[in-house]
């Protein structure tokens, strides 16, 4: 409605300070914005609406202004949180002075303008989801193996409890769209896991959807009931075991299950479950089809589990007094 519009854009001039615009040109295919939640505008395209992108473009066939978008996010929800238990409780309303039409205008704008990102209206995009279930893998590592399990398609426990008819402490779909959804659930456990963590999506039952996401918020509307809303791990990628190579003989050795997106350009994109990895860091790949040596060039990202890189095959120099340690 209009005075719903009035709202929205009431609330957003509280918050548009955070956002930064950053200019990514097609003549430098190596820049790159960080962030799990972007808003991405093609110059080339300049009349089509904004795209929401869990990462930025790389291609770079054209020039493109992206707008990293999850402080934004997260002060928005904490915003119309704020305002919910505010608006509920008339001893917080006296206490802080709030104007109840304040408070209105913020949950309902806020609330809007996260559906606008989540582009909520568009009934292709993000629909309801027939009660779709899923359990959180809070293990990203264990997460990243069960992708590699033949019959995977969900994980360990789901089977386990659905010969029970029931499954323990799943998530129920409320809206999901290509990037991402929306999940609830009732419970009295906080999840294990925070703001911008990733996290395996074990389905019940699967069909195709996205096994890996992102939390990009967690709201709790009242005692006992959880929201969290998740971006999906989109890349394309095959899943590898790495070792990092060390100095010397030793059982320390760090190895892990990683998701490695193969380029044809020689920089390769890796996402460790593990968010202590550095630049220069060399590391092998064990499986025979794609093994080889490896350097981190870049920390694209990373979270409190994870890490996103940038790699290129590693040099004669890289690995001269290294241990590859293949046999792990």
């Amino acid at each position: 409605t209009v005075l719903q519009q009035a709202m929205m854009l009431d609330e957003l001039n509280h918050h548009i300070k955070m956002l930064k615009p950053s200019y990514l040109p097609k003549e430098d295919p190596a820049s790159l914005v960080q962030g799990h939640c972007l808003l991405v505008s093609n110059l080339s395209r300049p009349h089509d609406t904004a795209q929401i992108m869990p990462f930025s473009p790389k291609d770079h066939v054209a020039d493109y202004i992206v707008v990293p978008m999850d402080d934004f996010i997260d002060k928005l929800v904490v915003s119309i949180d704020r305002s919910e238990k505010v608006l509920k409780n008339p001893v917080l309303q006296s206490a802080d002075l709030q104007i109840e039409e304040s408070l209105h205008t913020t949950i309902v704008g806020g609330n809007a303008i996260l559906d606008a990102l989540r582009m909520k209206s568009r009934g292709t995009e993000r629909q309801e989801y027939g009660n779709a279930k899923f359990v959180a893998g809070w293990s990203l590592a264990r997460s990243i193996v069960d992708l590699q399990k033949a019959n995977a398609k969900t994980g360990s426990l789901v089977q386990e409890e659905e010969k029970k008819g029931q499954v323990v402490g799943a998530w129920t779909v409320m809206n999901i769209s290509r990037t991402g959804l929306a999940a609830e659930r009732l419970s009295m456990e906080k999840p294990e896991l925070g703001v911008g963590s990733m996290i395996g999506l074990h389905w019940k039952p699967h069909r195709g959807e996205p096994s890996l996401g992102f939390i990009r918020w967690i709201r709790y509307p009242k005692l006992g009931e959880q929201k969290m809303g998740f971006e999906f791990y989109l890349r394309p990628h095959v899943v590898v075991r790495g070792v990092m190579l060390t100095v010397g003989d030793t059982q320390e050795r760090r190895s892990w299950p990683i998701l490695a997106s193969f380029e044809d350009d020689g920089v390769h994109t890796i996402l460790f479950p593990d968010k202590l990895i550095f630049k220069g860091m060399v590391f092998s790949i064990v499986e025979e089809k794609y093994g080889g040596f490896f350097k981190v060039m870049r920390v694209q990202s990373s979270g409190p589990n994870y890490s996103i890189c940038s790699v290129r095959t590693a040099s004669e120099l890289d690995t001269k007094n290294l241990d590859a340690g293949m046999a792990v």
